[in-house]
């Protein structure tokens, strides 16, 4: 289950009161019984049609750890941080697998998770091996590609 929740300041929570009668409730007590259920709580409307949509699709993980693969190291910490602070586990992938990935993967960068190919392999024959050696690895249910760069318009 997904859901959005108003009134998680003083402000709103006032606002939302005068507008349904007061359902809004103390937020963190409304965060924690979320939690406790499992309901996935979103910010917004797009976040809950995105959110849901994806839940729609996706089938369940077979682990719970959580690989971030990117073409920059910046944006792999980045959304390692927000991951992080989401609570899901994000596992360091083994030696054995960190040698595999740099057999396409220069040794320079990172592959310990987040894994960050610096931009050249996604292209070309490369990735997809990448994508493979990763989802093969028996500690990872899900793998999140950021996206980021200058797209054409």
């Amino acid at each position: 289950m997904v859901a959005v929740k108003v009134g998680r300041t003083e402000t709103g929570a006032r606002t939302a009161a005068s507008h349904t009668g007061k359902l809004t409730g103390a937020d963190t007590v409304v965060d924690a019984a979320m939690r406790q259920y499992g309901v996935i709580r979103v910010d917004g409307l797009d976040q809950l049609q995105d959110t849901s949509a994806l839940l729609a699709r996706a089938k369940p993980p077979v682990a719970e750890g959580v690989v971030v693969y990117s073409i920059s190291g910046g944006t792999g910490a980045h959304f390692a941080d927000l991951a992080s602070e989401a609570g899901l586990r994000l596992p360091q992938l083994s030696t054995a697998k960190q040698a595999e990935l740099h057999e396409w993967i220069p040794p320079y960068l990172s592959v310990a998770n987040p894994v960050d190919n610096g931009g050249h392999p996604v292209g070309d024959w490369r990735g997809r091996k990448i994508i493979d050696a990763i989802l093969d690895d028996p500690e990872v249910g899900v793998l999140v590609c950021p996206i980021t760069g200058p797209f054409p318009r």
